[in-house]
């Protein structure tokens, strides 16, 4: 806790149970296995598994052997859970680069329930005594410890797989409403070139002849850009390699300085073209669709 070294990835860990109990595990998309000991009693247990969806084995087995732990403290001498109320995010995700996006997507809310127990994720969590809330719905391993005295992060709450670290509110805030308006800009690229292809392919109205390139190009550009980072989050998530995501992230360099050199193209033509209304608002929508997408991938690629 008074440490920068990652909490999770060194050493032994507590876990809940009747004695002194502590050891490490971990769980994969193909394996699980995990190692616990209590040397008072000089009993250990080790699990190995091979197969995917395993990882019960390694969180069951351990609690039958060293057994629940009981709470034997009163209630006056609990603390108030409100202390760790709050929105946050897991310790063992990606801080720099594209890839922290996933971070908020894996966010959780935690709120108190009876001035001493937690809720997060649908669970509740029993206070047991100070920093410890247990749960009597999971295995024992999904418990919480809390520590607070941290040099950089302050208030964490720690699970079985990683710490759990405080995001402030206004962040979360601000990173979700970013991340929504990407998509709804996305969605008005989309909606803006399925409208223009119908009107092309229509026998009853036709397109007219001054349309304007740089609004159809700039959400071409959008929907294509879309594409790709949909893409880059299918093949981040199926354990690509790095090396095969490199062409994905030069594609998102490559939209954004093209997307600047439209913005001042357009903005040097443009008393070229005579827009009615409609397409002044069309326009319009285009230019704040291509900040708010240009915006997101300068946000979470580059800013930390």
């Amino acid at each position: 806790p008074k440490s920068n070294i990652p909490r999770l990835a060194h050493g032994l860990m507590y876990l809940p149970s009747q004695g002194k109990v502590y050891g490490h595990g971990g769980n994969s998309l193909a394996f699980s296995s995990s190692l616990y000991l209590d040397r008072e009693k000089e009993l250990g247990v080790v699990v190995m598994t091979n197969q995917f969806g395993e990882n019960y084995y390694c969180l069951g087995i351990p609690e039958l052997v060293f057994g629940k732990p009981e709470s034997t403290i009163s209630e006056e001498n609990l603390e108030d859970s409100n202390l760790w109320k709050g929105i946050y995010q897991p310790a063992r995700m990606p801080y720099h680069g594209f890839s922290k996006l996933f971070g908020l997507l894996n966010r959780t809310t935690v709120k108190p329930q009876d001035n001493f127990n937690l809720v997060t994720n649908n669970t509740v969590f029993v206070q047991q005594k100070p920093g410890i809330y247990l749960t009597q719905d999971e295995f024992s391993l999904y418990s919480l410890d809390v520590y607070s005295n941290h040099n950089t992060y302050g208030k964490i709450l720690s699970s079985t797989n990683t710490d759990l670290i405080q995001i402030p509110l206004w962040q979360h805030v601000c990173e979700l409403s970013l991340l929504v308006l990407a998509i709804a800009s996305a969605l008005f690229s989309f909606s803006y070139l399925l409208t223009v292809l119908i009107r092309r392919i229509s026998t009853i109205r036709k397109e007219k002849k001054n349309l304007n390139s740089y609004i159809l190009v700039q959400n071409l550009l959008n929907l294509i850009i879309v594409i790709n980072v949909v893409w880059l989050g299918i093949k981040a998530f199926s354990m690509s390699t790095y090396t095969s995501l490199k062409i994905h992230f030069q594609a998102n360099m490559i939209y954004m300085f093209v997307t600047v050199i439209l913005a001042v193209y357009n903005l040097i033509k443009n008393k070229d073209f005579q827009l009615s209304k409609n397409q002044n608002l069309v326009l319009f929508m285009t230019v704040l669709s291509s900040f708010l997408i240009w915006t997101n991938l300068y946000y979470w690629e580059f800013f930390h």
